[in-house]
């Protein structure tokens, strides 16, 4: 029986690693479809991939199906993925982020755990769930924000980060998986603020089409005690969906009232009314996002002040960054160093976009 169990367990975090792996390919594709203008599907993508690789001098064909599954996750092999890079450096900047990493530091986590559940009674169980807890510890004191570590900082500092911003979700984990007193205000604030904050973070279009494996990914860590207890986490992936839903109708509405407000402006006003408590006369309870809907004025002046507010936040909060100083690079960024100076002639970084 113990041997079946353990064979499940094994699939199960094989599961999860399949899932991270593909977050990260579709967060790399998002960035690529971003970054060179063109739509969201595979033809989109193959006259771009096939355009990149005639410039490095590489066979390509004229199948659609490959590019198909960048878009479901599996991410864009190496030489063709250094030459991306080069073309657009910002695609960089997302294979730095260490967000895959510390999915990863939280998976390796809890599968160690899992193995530890085999062993009940053990005299060793107790030292190696605390050797766990110490190297997950590890993780919120590496951050380095601005430049100083996290207890450096007020939380109002950190509130500023949260608006729905992707590249900010590996800081935000590692707080949640520590439990330590220093970072107890942080983690504290993030427990009752962070379902929203993920759901504003998958309303973006760098995020699309991963936000359900996103969830699964962090409901196994919280479900096994990785991450700390979080407020209103959603029961299901229909629930999750649900709030998503409701979040997106709302960032709509915003966006239709105030015309040529951008999507960071209309996330960051949303952030705003839902969890900064100076706004509490039009705070709505997050256990009801449909009421977010449907009872909150986008006309209101108190609205159009915030959005205001959050256009002159926009621009003062770019001078942000973090990094956890000892996190290892992500082995897929490490993989193109050997190409990425390799620039095939005759090329430049103008966008790739063909034309018509």
């Amino acid at each position: 029986m113990n041997v079946h169990s353990g064979r499940f367990r094994n699939r199960s975090q094989l599961s999860i690693r399949k899932k991270i792996n593909r977050i990260r390919g579709i967060v790399f594709i998002n960035a690529v479809i971003a970054a060179a203008g063109i739509e969201r599907e595979p033809c989109a993508l193959k006259r771009l991939g096939q355009q990149i690789e005639r410039d490095w001098g590489l066979t390509s064909d004229d199948q659609t199906a490959k590019w198909r599954r960048f878009l479901r996750g599996a991410l864009v092999g190496t030489v063709v993925r250094a030459a991306l890079c080069q073309r657009f450096f910002s695609l960089v900047l997302v294979l730095l982020n260490p967000l895959i990493m510390v999915l990863g530091c939280l998976e390796s986590a809890a599968s160690d755990l899992d193995e530890l559940d085999c062993r009940v009674g053990s005299h060793s169980v107790y030292t190696k769930v605390k050797h766990i807890r110490s190297r997950l510890e590890i993780l919120a004191k590496s951050v380095r924000f601005n430049g100083r570590p996290l207890t450096a900082h007020s939380l109002q500092s950190l509130q500023q980060c949260t608006f729905g911003n992707w590249r900010w979700l590996a800081l935000l984990l590692a707080i949640l998986a520590s439990r330590s007193s220093p970072f107890e205000v942080l983690r504290n604030w993030l427990s009752r603020h962070f379902t929203l904050i993920l759901l504003l973070s998958c309303l973006t279009s760098e995020l699309q089409g991963i936000s359900v494996l996103l969830f699964q990914v962090l409901d196994r860590q919280i479900g096994r005690g990785v991450l700390c207890p979080i407020d209103t986490w959603p029961s299901s992936v229909w629930r999750f969906n649900r709030g998503l839903k409701n979040l997106r109708e709302l960032l709509c509405n915003l966006q239709r009232h105030y015309v040529g407000i951008s999507e960071e402006e209309a996330l960051r006003a949303i952030h705003a009314l839902l969890i900064e408590p100076k706004n509490e006369v039009i705070w709505v309870s997050i256990f009801d996002l449909h009421s977010a809907v449907t009872c909150i004025d986008v006309s209101a002046p108190e609205v159009e002040l915030i959005i205001k507010r959050s256009r002159k936040q926009k621009y003062r909060n770019k001078r942000h960054f973090y990094v956890l100083v000892n996190m290892a690079r992500d082995p897929k960024l490490v993989q193109i160093a050997p190409y990425i100076n390799n620039r095939p002639p005759g090329t430049d970084r103008k966008s790739l976009n063909p034309k018509s």
